[in-house]
Formats: structure tokens, C-alpha cells, sequence
């Protein structure tokens, strides 16, 4: 039994993974991961109320972690939240993260998306519309969405979603997203800034730089 517990703190520790509590980080709490650098968003240190911006990394003891999930529950019944600002590098969205948000209007999902979890936004009664930037549809969880309003995403992924489970709850209410009004800008008849397609994604080139449609960097 003694090799057996000695084993398991090795284990643990070889993983990286930190287990203690979240960590809370400005207005939010996070669970950290040592080994991936990554970060899961667990929830707030007190009442959230307004546009709630969450950010694509965190710093905790001079270490960045990326911010790629949000937990279970971590907004579940925030009814004072009236919008959210989801970063370039999620990857997923928990059970009931959302869930209860009654003021929510909109939801805008980043490209990198893949995953949300069962009754992630149930409840949302004032949901009327879902952009998802992802071409491949996210998997998700049953009663993903109670209200299925208009979804918006990239036009050659229209049918994918018709046919994705949850997502086909949307049709016919699925629509393409318009990108037609981002072109070239020139300043000093040089080109400023144009639009750019990578792997289905429109993208926004500014100063030898890549930028997705929610302002993020992408490398």
C-alpha cells in the first residue's frame, strides 16, 4: 500500500497538474495546469454584472498560461452578465457554465472551439443569436442551447452544422457569416490592412501580422 500511495504523489507530480484550490487571478479564479500551461477558467470572486472580457492568458508567479476552458458551472446563474467576450484560444465551455444567464442577447464563438458541454447555456431565454467561427461544428452536449434563434456561421460550413447534434436545432435558422464588408484598406495608397483566408478562416492581415475577426493574434 506504501508503494502503491508513493507511486500516486509521483505520478501526480510527474503530471504537472496543479490540484490545490483555484487561483484567483484579478476578478476570476483559475485551475492551472503546470505541465500544459494551460488554464481553465473556474469562475468570479464575487458578483459579475456588465460585459464580462475574458482574457486569453493569465500570469501566476511570473508563469503565462493559456486560457482554454471554461468549468463547469462557472457563470451558472451570473443573471446581471449582458455579454461575453470569449478569447481566440478556447477549447471548450463545461456543463452549465452559462447556464441561467438570462440577459446574454448574443454569443460570438472563437475558431478554436471544439467542445460545450451539456446545458452550458440553458436557460439563456434571451438568446437571439449565435455566431460559431469554428468550420468544423463544436461537439456538444445535450440541451447545449434552450433557445435556438438565428446561428451564424462560415458559409462553407452551413450543412455541417444542419447536421450537427444541437447545432441542427438552430435550422433553418442557419445563416452564413458576413465578411463582405472587411477589404482592403489603403492608406497613403499603400494596402493598410486585407482580408485573408486560412483553412476556411477569414483572417485580417495588418503589418505583416494575422488577426482573427475577434481581434486576436494568430500565429
Amino acid at each position: 500500500m506504501k508503494k502503491l500511495f508513493i507511486s500516486f504523489i509521483a505520478l501526480v507530480i510527474g503530471a504537472g497538474v496543479l490540484f490545490a484550490d483555484p487561483i484567483v487571478i484579478g476578478e476570476f479564479k483559475y485551475n492551472l495546469n503546470s505541465s500544459t500551461l494551460t488554464a481553465e477558467l473556474a469562475g468570479t470572486k464575487g458578483a459579475v454584472s456588465g460585459r464580462v472580457v475574458i482574457l486569453p492568458t493569465v500570469e501566476y508567479n511570473s508563469v503565462t498560461y493559456t486560457v482554454t476552458g471554461i468549468a463547469q458551472k462557472a457563470f451558472m446563474y451570473d443573471d446581471e452578465m449582458t455579454s461575453v467576450s470569449f478569447p481566440a484560444t478556447l477549447e471548450k465551455i463545461g456543463n452549465s457554465a452559462f447556464a441561467g444567464c438570462k440577459k446574454l442577447t448574443e454569443l460570438e464563438f472563437p475558431a478554436s472551439l471544439k467542445e460545450i458541454g451539456e446545458t452550458a447555456f440553458t436557460g439563456n431565454t434571451n438568446l437571439e443569436k449565435v455566431t460559431c467561427h469554428a468550420v468544423e461544428p463544436p461537439v456538444c452536449g445535450d440541451y447545449a442551447f434552450a433557445i435556438c434563434q438565428e446561428l451564424y456561421v462560415p458559409k462553407e460550413s452551413i450543412e455541417k452544422y444542419a447536421k450537427a447534434d444541437e447545432w441542427r436545432n438552430f435550422n433553418p435558422n442557419i445563416f452564413a457569416i458576413d465578411d463582405s464588408a472587411i477589404e482592403a484598406v489603403r492608406v497613403g495608397g499603400e494596402v493598410a490592412s486585407q482580408k485573408v483566408v486560412r483553412n476556411g478562416q477569414v483572417l485580417i492581415m495588418r503589418d505583416g501580422k494575422l488577426f482573427n475577426l475577434l481581434g486576436a493574434e494568430v500565429r
